[in-house]
């Protein structure tokens, strides 16, 4: 997967609102809550973009339940990726630690949908930003002192 494309929300692609993009019976692109890492090794907030359904396709799937679902590279952390958020299950059990740029979609049926603002709090909820890993424990940040993502 790599770097997938992503645009702000009500951007134009080639000359069109990306919300009228239509591949056949999908869109090309869906909203997504993307949660970027940088090349320095930080975190950054997440935020509402657009991702490329093409790109999101070839991604490894993580489902969180509720219908949505972390697209992410799939062993990125065993290939030295820099950690992103930490998984936690509803009842606040942790799963697993997810690396590299992460994009949470709605995918239900081998569709890829997309999420809406009411969708963040559950997303917010499940992922952790993740310190560091220091003697078989997961030490997580706070999203509040992640930096806003500006941008390539």
């Amino acid at each position: 997967m790599g770097k997938f494309p992503v645009y702000p929300a009500g951007a134009f692609v080639r000359g069109v609102e990306l919300g009228n993009l239509w591949k056949g019976a999908d869109f090309l692109e869906v909203s997504a809550y993307i949660m970027r890492v940088g090349k320095t090794g930080e975190a950054y907030r997440g935020y509402l973009g657009e991702a490329d359904v093409t790109s999101l396709g070839q991604g490894h799937k993580y489902p969180l339940g509720g219908g949505l679902a972390i697209v992410c590279v799939e062993d990125a952390v065993v290939q030295g990726e820099t950690l992103n958020r930490a998984v936690y299950d509803s009842d606040g059990n942790f799963q697993t630690v997810l690396a590299g740029d992460l994009a949470a979609v709605r995918y239900e049926g081998g569709c890829f949908k997309g999420v809406c603002k009411e969708d963040i709090a559950s997303i917010e909820n499940a992922l952790k930003p993740v310190g560091r890993i220091a003697y078989g424990k997961v030490c997580l940040k706070s999203s509040s002192t992640l930096p806003k993502w500006e941008g390539e």
